[in-house]
């Protein structure tokens, strides 16, 4: 009956919803699980293919939740601040269509993501009420800093500069930056606090008062599980949680906890402390007492670091990567500096009788911007020491870390880089998240599933113990006929693996390039490596005919790239989306936005990274490890599997809808000829396949 009662609900939804929207078997099954799910709080894993419909497939039973419980909060995650802005649109007709319109709806995004008015206010002064934004001689006139303020308080823009306004045109990383940081807002002190003017703080109160949240991975991973809970957002125990694109999450988690710092930073930073104090002195808050102290930790902390810089030097031109297997006597030198470190007391006194006291005295006057920088100054020293902490942790624990040094440099051992990344997701995140949720997690993606089915990702991040697998591990097929609606083609090269010749792979690739982007209907290009990228976005803006066609990413904002697209396809020019693999990230380009996708070689991490070094080591200590079993090992256990699921993800971006046509093109002859090439293949979407003789 409650199934019954389900299904009429959905289709009266499609009925609202309008857009000639209909039944989708799978859609309805994937409604159906997470309903079950949410009456018995439980979490679950959907994988549901392109051409499913995710977004309503999740929501639509969620929302339902929250209409009968006024108390729960629905928490959506996305891996992408462009994909949060989609998800909002879609989440906000759904609510309109269940009769949930007045449910208030938030993005939370970092503070870099908005506007500040002190930082306009500072720019107009300096360079003149009258002073625009221009891209180029021929871009026409842009808002000039005046009138973005005037936008902001006027209600017109609500500062986020993901969603400039009309005729604006904001600097990229090169330009005035237009947000401010933590260590720059002065928080309670600031004169725009009490006004409706600061977009961050009208942001932040938007979220307390939202009852569904849409946040990006990063946001959520800092707030969560790094902060251990914020008041940015609500507790876990308040809220449903959903994560869509799960398969990016736990390399993100990852690497939110990757450090790396060498031993001259450590004393530039322990040399820098004293002196900023000193020119502190005066006020209420740093006295002589201070500058003392911090002279004497300076001593202290340079000594306890002489065992380091003799490690480093005494390290053999093949030492630079540090495995849990392989330690030694590694392990004993920062164990001695964690000791000292957390004796000394000195993190905690520069956090809290320091940088805290000098915020609460800070004020927004513009002229005391000096004050900004000397406490940027402070806070850096301060993430330095903190850094130095967690390395020193991160190799003297066995906790599965990343361990390596870099090589060396003209400047000696003192320069050599130390870096540490967790290789697994930290366990902690089942007891600070997982177990606190009201319900959930959700974890949806069309790219769940490896080689072993669902195992990587429940073990990866600690829900094994959660998760049934009979009824909380689902696959819901799409709805697109894959085989008449794309074709993968392998394109035939005399280079029939790209990595062991680069340059006559690159020579080749330049020839072939200009035939498979002409044609109708915009592109998307993905290499693999950013080396790749800038030298095929340089030689192809180098072609009269493809200079002004070819949008990288990165040059622009991502939503300005895909603005620019869609204008030149809709005009019927040739427009190539160039980038990494992140741009594929949960990137929708239906109909003739995206009618061929071109791969630069298949999606693999290049071994020499320190977590592939590190892994293999771990596979080797394996007890299972024998010579009968050589290729058993990072390659085969984690590499391929991983690259195929990129793979997979990269292909998904071409068929949004069903009336979509198109093709890929895969310029890696290692897809056909080697035995991994067929797994990969296998995983896909029953795509026509065109592909050259193996070899």
């Amino acid at each position: 009956m409650a199934d019954l009662d389900l299904h009429g609900e959905y289709l009266e939804l499609l009925k609202r919803l309008g857009d000639g929207r209909r039944e989708r078997a799978p859609q309805f099954e994937m409604i159906r699980h997470i309903a079950d799910a949410a009456r018995r709080g439980a979490p679950l894993v959907v994988e549901a293919e392109t051409g499913v419909g995710k977004t309503l497939g999740y929501t639509f039973p969620v929302l339902r939740q929250l209409r009968e419980d006024d108390e729960r909060i629905l928490v959506i995650s996305t891996s992408t601040v462009v994909l949060q802005n989609q998800l909002r649109t879609e989440v906000e007709r759904i609510l309109d269509a269940m009769d949930l319109g007045d449910l208030p709806v938030a993005l939370g995004k970092g503070r870099e993501r908005y506007v500040c008015m002190q930082s306009l206010d500072r720019l107009a002064l300096s360079r003149g009420l009258t002073e625009n934004f221009e891209k180029a001689a021929d871009t026409p006139a842009a808002l000039t800093y005046t009138q973005l303020h005037e936008a902001v308080a006027a209600g017109h823009w609500d500062g986020d500069l993901d969603s400039p306004p009309e005729g604006a045109y904001l600097p990229g990383d090169s330009g005035p930056r237009l947000s401010s940081t933590s260590l720059e807002c002065p928080m309670r002190n600031c004169s725009t606090r009490s006004k409706p003017a600061c977009p961050l703080r009208r942001s932040r109160k938007d979220l307390q008062e939202a009852r569904v949240i849409i946040v990006n991975h990063d946001f959520l991973i800092s707030h969560w599980f790094e902060l251990g809970g914020s008041s940015v957002l609500p507790e876990p125990h308040r809220c449903a949680l959903v994560i869509d694109e799960a398969h990016s999450l736990a390399e993100k988690i990852c690497s939110h906890s990757s450090i790396g710092l060498s031993v001259r930073q450590v004393q530039d930073a322990l040399e820098q402390l004293p002196k900023i104090l000193q020119g502190l002195m005066g006020g209420d808050v740093i006295t002589r007492e201070h500058v003392e102290r911090a002279q004497q930790y300076e001593k202290q902390v340079s000594q306890w670091m002489l065992p380091v810089v003799a490690w480093l030097q005494g390290l053999g031109a093949d030492q630079q990567v540090f495995p849990d297997e392989e330690m030694g006597e590694s392990r004993e030198v920062f164990a001695e500096l964690l000791l000292q470190l957390k004796r000394s007391k000195l993190l905690g006194w520069l956090q809290l009788k320091v940088i805290d006291k000098l915020r609460d005295e800070r004020t927004d006057d513009p002229g005391e911007r000096g004050q900004d920088d000397t406490l940027i100054s402070l806070v850096r020293c301060e993430e330095v020491i903190g850094g130095l902490h967690s390395l020193a942790a991160g190799f003297a624990e066995l906790t599965r870390q990343a361990r390596s040094v870099s090589e060396l440099s003209a400047g000696g051992a003192s320069e050599r880089g130390i870096n540490c990344i967790p290789m697994t997701v930290p366990e902690a995140i089942r007891e600070q998240i997982w177990s606190q949720l009201q319900f959930g997690p959700v974890l949806t993606s069309a790219t769940l599933k490896s080689s072993d089915g669902f195992q990587s990702l429940v073990e990866g991040l600690h829900l094994q113990d959660d998760i049934n697998p009979e009824t909380d591990l689902c696959t819901f097929g799409g709805v697109f006929d894959h085989a008449a609606a794309a074709t993968l083609e392998i394109v035939p090269m005399q280079v029939r693996a790209p990595t062991g010749r680069k340059a006559d792979y690159m020579a080749e690739l330049f020839q072939l390039l200009p035939g498979y982007l002409a044609g109708e209907g915009g592109r998307l290009m993905i290499c693999n490596s950013r080396e790749d990228l800038e030298q095929i976005s340089a030689y192809l803006q180098g072609l009269p005919e493809w200079r002004d066609a070819v949008l990288v990413q990165n040059q622009e904002t991502l939503d300005v790239l895909l603005r620019q697209h869609v204008e030149r396809v809709r005009d019927g020019a040739p427009s190539v989306l160039c980038g990494l693999r992140s741009l594929a990230e949960g990137l929708d380009l239906p109909g003739d936005q995206c009618t061929r996708i071109l791969v630069i070689r298949l999606p693999f991490e290049s071994p020499a990274e320190p977590v592939n070094q590190c892994w293999e080591a771990h596979y080797k200590h394996h007890p299972d490890y024998d010579e009968e079993r050589r290729e058993w090992g990072n390659w085969s256990e984690r590499q391929i599997p991983m690259a195929a699921l990129r793979f997979k993800q990269i292909c998904g971006r071409l068929l949004r809808t069903e009336s979509d046509r198109g093709d890929i093109c895969v310029f890696d002859m290692r897809l056909s000829d080697k035995g991994y090439g067929q797994k990969m293949l296998g995983i896909l979407p029953p795509y026509s396949l065109k592909q050259p003789r193996r070899k």
